[in-house]
Formats: C-alpha cells, sequence, structure tokens
C-alpha cells in the first residue's frame, strides 16, 4: 500500500463542511453521503478541533504518534465502535438493527502512523489521515475520492477548520423555522427531562446560524438543504454537481459505516425505509403553536420563508407597527413555565426564586433577539442564504 500516494491523493480533496440550524437533518444529510464512493468522510459529527486544541499528547509539543491515536480513539470509541453510541442509535445498524460500526483498532493506528510518516502532524495533516484511515478500515478506494465532508455542526466552531480550510464549501441544512423551533423545544425538553427557558433562545438563535455565517464568512461558498426535500432526487443531483461529484443511488440511502441508520434516539418522527421519509419533517407544529406565535414567526422569519419557498403572509404596514406589542407578549412555551403544576414542581425542589429568575432573564433575551429580526424586516434587510436547488 502506498501511504505516501494516498495522503497526497487526500490532501486534494475539495473540503466541505456541514453546519445546522437546528433540528434540521444535518446527521440525516451526512448519513445520505456516507456510502457514496467519491465522498471522504467519517461516523457522524466531528468535534476534531476540540480535541486537538485540549489533547494532552499535543499540548506536549513532542509525542508519539500512538499516544496521539490512543488518546483519540479513549475520547471518541463509538465512532470505532458504535455499538457504544446509543444516542444516536447506531447500536442498531442495519436492515435487521442488529449490526454496529466496529472498527479494527490496530489497522487504524497502523494506516494513520504510515500515512503521516511523511508529513508534518499538524491538525489539518492529522484529521486528513484520520478520515482517510478509517475509510481504509472500511475498505474503500481512497483513490476514488474526490470531496471531504467533515460535519462541524455549529457555526462558532468554523474558524479553526477554516484556518486549515479557508476555501472549504458550507453546507446549511434547514428546514420551515416554525417547525425547527417547535422540534428544538420539544428535543431539548425529552433530552434533559426538564423545562428550561434558555431553551427558547436557543432555540430561535440556531435559526440564524446560516445567517451569521453568510455575513461573517462571505468568501465560502455557501448553500442550504431543506430536509423536507432531502428525498428529492432533483435536490440530490443539485447538492452532487454543487460539490463537485457524480450522483449516485447511495444518497437515497442513509447510512453510516456502509450499514443503514434508522435515525437518532430522540427523533420524534419515526423513519420508515431506508431513505428518506415525510415523517422526518413532521412535528404537527401548526398545532402545537397558537395563532399569535404563528404570526411572530410569519413577521419575523418572512424573508426566510419566501426565499425558502415555505408557506407564509407579507405582513402589512398595519402588522408591522403593532408587531412590538405582539413581541412582548410570552410564547407558548414560555407560559409553559408560568402554570401552577410547574411552579409547584419548584416550589417543592427549593428552585422557585431560582427558576423566576432564569425565565425572566431569558424571556428578555428572547424579546431582544426578536425585536433585532423586527429590525432588520423595517430595514429591509434580505435574506442571501441560497438554497442548492436554486444554484
Amino acid at each position: 500500500m502506498n501511504y505516501f500516494q494516498l495522503m497526497r491523493h487526500a490532501l486534494s480533496l475539495r473540503p466541505c463542511t456541514i453546519l445546522s440550524t437546528g433540528r434540521t437533518g444535518s446527521d440525516f444529510l451526512q448519513s445520505l453521503l456516507d456510502s457514496h464512493p467519491e465522498v471522504l468522510g467519517f461516523n457522524g459529527i466531528f468535534f476534531f478541533y476540540e480535541f486537538w486544541n485540549n489533547s494532552k499528547c499535543v499540548k506536549a509539543t513532542r509525542f508519539d504518534l500512538s499516544d496521539f491515536i490512543d488518546e483519540l480513539i479513549g475520547m471518541h470509541i463509538e465512532k470505532f465502535k458504535s455499538r457504544y453510541d446509543l444516542t444516536e442509535n447506531k447500536d442498531k445498524l442495519g436492515i435487521n438493527r442488529n449490526q454496529s460500526i466496529d472498527i479494527n483498532i490496530s489497522k487504524f493506528r497502523k494506516h494513520v502512523i504510515n500515512l503521516l510518516n511523511d508529513y508534518e502532524i499538524n491538525s489539518k495533516n492529522s484529521l486528513i489521515a484520520i478520515y482517510t484511515a478509517y475509510a481504509l478500515c472500511l475498505d474503500q478506494d481512497i483513490m476514488c475520492k474526490k470531496v471531504l465532508v467533515h460535519h462541524i455542526h455549529h457555526c462558532f466552531r468554523l474558524p479553526h477548520y477554516l484556518n486549515d480550510f479557508p476555501e472549504s464549501k458550507i453546507i446549511s441544512t434547514t428546514r420551515d423555522p416554525r417547525a425547527n423551533f417547535v422540534s428544538s423545544v420539544l428535543h431539548w425538553r425529552q433530552f434533559t427531562g426538564v423545562k428550561k427557558a434558555s431553551v427558547i433562545n436557543n432555540s430561535f438563535q440556531k435559526i440564524q446560524r446560516d445567517v451569521i455565517v453568510g455575513r461573517d464568512y462571505k468568501s465560502n461558498e455557501h448553500a442550504a438543504v431543506r430536509l423536507e426535500h432531502m428525498g428529492d432526487k432533483k435536490t440530490l443531483m443539485k447538492l452532487a454537481a454543487w460539490l463537485g461529484i457524480e450522483y449516485n443511488v447511495s444518497m437515497k440511502i442513509s447510512t453510516f459505516g456502509g450499514l443503514v441508520w434508522h435515525g437518532d434516539k430522540l427523533s420524534q418522527g419515526k423513519r420508515s425505509g431506508i431513505g428518506f421519509s415525510k415523517e422526518l419533517a413532521f412535528n404537527e407544529w401548526e398545532k402545537i403553536l397558537p395563532r399569535k406565535d404563528k404570526y411572530i414567526f410569519n413577521l419575523l422569519m418572512y424573508n426566510r420563508l419566501k426565499s425558502y419557498d415555505y408557506p407564509c403572509k407579507k405582513v402589512g404596514l398595519f402588522g408591522k407597527i403593532f408587531a412590538p406589542l405582539i413581541i412582548i407578549l410570552p410564547l407558548k412555551f414560555e407560559r409553559d413555565l408560568f402554570t401552577y403544576n410547574h411552579i409547584r414542581s419548584k416550589i417543592k425542589e427549593g428552585k422557585f426564586l431560582e427558576e423566576i429568575k432564569e425565565n425572566l432573564k431569558s424571556y428578555f433575551i428572547r424579546v431582544k433577539l426578536c425585536f433585532e429580526l423586527y429590525f432588520d424586516i423595517i430595514k429591509n434587510r434580505k435574506f442571501t442564504v441560497k438554497l442548492i436547488d436554486q444554484y
């Protein structure tokens, strides 16, 4: 095996990263690219630069590469032995949900060491060597790869990544913001088991991640993919062309490590089949959100809704004038925090005053976020991130 040639080819791949804007199917999109023969990827979200910056081996400056790999594996064992990844349900891969990814650690270590043998050990080369070694353990043909796909997930993680890959393309996964908001709040309530006001603000902010990236990283080519259209062949063909790869039928099948993936543990929609199904994007937000909340989202997200072809109604001058009065009214999820049963439970826990303080603080933050979006509407700022279908 010519490791120098393999590493040289991997270093030449066009980079692209996946950015989530809430509960928008970023994992699912990655799973559609997982088995593509021209894509070099990894097992799900990988916060590599967080690991690199905190690595005890890296901080020591001089280190044994084998120790570095052991540290990596120890911190991310679920990426190599997916039977330990219970949250993502990767212990239940395959058609019959009885398989898991099982990377041969000895082979992986050998591949990484040999790939880096003639190269400087820095963050960029290490990331590429890790991805290449992972693919080799899965018997993939590295010389057929054309693009590197790294799932960064959060926009605040972009600076370190773009320092290594300044020309990287960026894919944002998106969704109807009303469904996104409802899914984010309910998902985190289910995940944590508690109702927290801060989750409401975080859910609002997640929806705006692509706006932040579009503003702060204008030189990077950036496109969005709607969750609702991830099953459309036309959309997937557009995505393939944008990435510079051929469309492949594998893009209709959701896999990790080449094994069928059925969705994470906390997904509200239960997917049928081995690819996209409408249940992925369906969460009954129309029934959950009251009329007032729908009006606020329609007003504040109008440019996004219109640009991404989601149902919306143009708000006239009269509505814009009275919008500030509606914005300051509590949202449904905020009102849930002031119900009798919820307050009573916090009194019993001895956390009543702490809860009131946190809820009021979060309420004012949410109102501030809404007014920032409101002023964008007043200033007629355009929504600039294009859909992949618009390329």
